[in-house]
Parts: structure tokens; C-alpha cells; sequence
């Protein structure tokens, strides 16, 4: 990153989107009105919760939510997850390419990424799974959410962040206890367009900045005000990702104005694969029409 870039935080604004985040979700307003908005929570019927969750949430990356895990809970009403370690990579190969998607081809995003290689990482993870950890992903919680993080960061897709996700979910379905101040949201890009749009975040000196590096700046705000303001991170992941996937996608400011309470000033465009924030144009309709609330 050159050195003319500035990047900062705004505590107190963190704090205030924070809040009308929970505020939203607490009133079950649109679109926190419908009970089974958040795909990732949805554990089948009759399945092992914590295999289920080990290798779904994985998969969760470079594709639209609502299909990877509908996917995902297809899947495991066809193979009990907890047995991929007996099943050789001919067959995981074949039941991920029939039930989940096929590999992407040269110039469809191109085949190096993790996220275009379910097989491979299934097949690593479940001989990880079995070989070190006895086969059972409840295992992998240690005593602190840093070295649970650790523990899971090992495995092949499983970076900080979607380890971080795969935590909220654990705890969520009662498989894992952990202070919930002690836990963070995973700073996907919902997190960046909507803290971006409020000035959570500020960025000088450039035009256009990766993703990634906008992380750890919010995963730290956000942290603190998780530990600080006593707001559940399950929640704020929760909303954060619900809002921007069912509001912020509408890609329309009058819409913004009337059906959302986070008043975004704008929402930015994205390019390259949604890798890079392009910040000085607005991505919605109407934002001639937008007035202050």
C-alpha cells in the first residue's frame, strides 16, 4: 500500500451504526422480519450440527450465501458429513461436482483460489480432521477464542476471518460457549460498504483500495466496540450481513432513504471480482433524488 494512503476509524460512529444495526434487528423490520433469512444458520434435521457447520461454512466463499448453504443442507441429507474421511477424493469429487458446483474454468475466475476448489478442500481438511483432531471439529475449541481461531486457521479455506464465522455459528447453535465479548464479527464485505458509507472508515490519499486491507481497521473498531458497548457480535454479524444483502443490494438511494435506518452517504462501486473499492462514485440510482433524513 503506498505510503499517502490514510486510513482511520471513527469510534463513535462504529458505535452508532452498531446500534442501529441492533436497533433494526431487535424491531424485526425489513429484513429482519422474516425468521429464516440467515442461511448460514439452518442446521438440518437430523445431521451432525458441528461436521455440518465445519465443512458448509467453508465453502462459503466467492459465492452468493443463500445457494452455498442450500447447497450445503441438500448435501447432507445425502451424505453424512462426519463420514468424508472414509470416502476416497473419486467420490468427493463426483458428489461436490452433482450437488455443488463444478470447478470454474480459466477466465471465470480463475483456478488457484480456494473457493474455486471445494474438492481439494474437503479432501484436506477431512484427513486433517481424522488424522489430528479424532474426527470431531468440537475439538478444535480451546480455552480462548485466539487459539480456537488458531486451531481452525490450520485448515485448508479457514483464514482469521472465516474462522471467526465458523465460531459465530458454533456458538450460536449451542455447540461452543464462549464470552461474547470476547468474540468479533467477520469483516466480510457488507461490514466494508456499509462502514465505508457511514465513515466508520475514511480513507485519503487514493481512489480505489483493496478489500482486504480495509480488515483489520474495522475488525479492531469493531472489537472494541463489541467489549465496550456489551453488543453481541452474533447479532451485529448477523444484521450486518442480512442488511447488506437484502437492502444495500437494491443498488437504489431512494430505496436506502425509505426502508433502511443506516443512512449510508453512499454506497461504493466494486471492480476487479469485488477485490477493489472504487470510492469516489456512488453504485445506487437516484442519489440525484437523495435528501438527509
Amino acid at each position: 500500500m503506498p505510503n499517502n494512503i490514510q486510513i482511520t476509524t471513527n469510534y463513535k460512529r462504529a458505535v452508532k451504526v452498531s446500534k442501529t444495526v441492533i436497533g433494526m434487528l431487535e424491531k424485526k423490520v425489513w429484513p429482519f422480519s422474516d425468521s429464516d433469512i440467515f442461511p448460514d444458520s439452518i442446521i438440518p434435521k437430523g445431521v451432525k450440527p458441528a461436521h455440518y457447520l465445519f465443512y458448509s461454512v467453508v465453502l462459503d466463499r466467492g459465492r452468493e450465501s443463500i445457494d452455498v448453504y442450500r447447497r450445503c443442507r441438500n448435501m447432507a441429507q445425502k451424505l453424512d458429513f462426519s463420514e468424508l474421511p472414509n470416502q476416497n477424493q473419486s467420490f468427493i469429487k463426483w458428489f461436490l461436482h452433482e450437488n455443488f458446483a463444478k470447478p470454474k474454468e480459466k477466465g471465470e475466475g480463475g483456478t488457484g483460489r480456494v473457493y474455486t476448489d471445494p474438492v481439494k478442500t474437503w479432501t484436506e481438511n477431512s484427513g486433517k480432521l481424522e488424522q489430528k483432531w479424532e474426527n470431531d471439529p468440537r475439538k478444535l475449541k480451546a480455552d480462548t477464542v485466539k487459539q480456537t481461531i488458531k486451531n481452525i486457521s490450520t485448515f485448508r479455506g479457514y483464514g482469521k476471518q472465516m474462522s471467526m464465522l465458523l465460531i459465530k455459528n458454533m456458538v450460536k447453535a449451542g455447540i461452543w460457549k464462549f464470552p461474547l465479548n470476547e468474540l468479533n464479527i467477520k469483516i466480510d464485505r457488507h461490514v466494508i460498504r456499509i462502514s465505508y458509507g457511514t465513515g466508520v472508515i475514511e480513507i485519503k490519499g487514493t481512489n480505489e483500495i483493496r478489500q482486504d486491507v480495509l480488515v483489520p481497521h474495522l475488525s479492531k473498531v469493531y472489537g472494541k466496540v463489541i467489549k465496550e458497548e456489551n453488543i453481541s457480535p452474533i447479532d451485529l454479524n448477523d444484521g450486518f450481513w442480512a442488511i447488506g444483502q437484502y437492502n444495500c443490494r437494491k443498488k437504489d438511494a431512494l430505496y436506502c432513504l425509505g426502508n433502511c435506518d443506516i443512512g449510508c452517504k453512499t454506497k461504493i462501486w466494486t471492480a476487479k471480482k469485488f477485490a477493489t473499492l472504487v470510492l469516489e462514485k456512488d453504485a445506487r440510482r437516484n442519489v440525484e433524488n437523495l435528501f438527509s433524513k
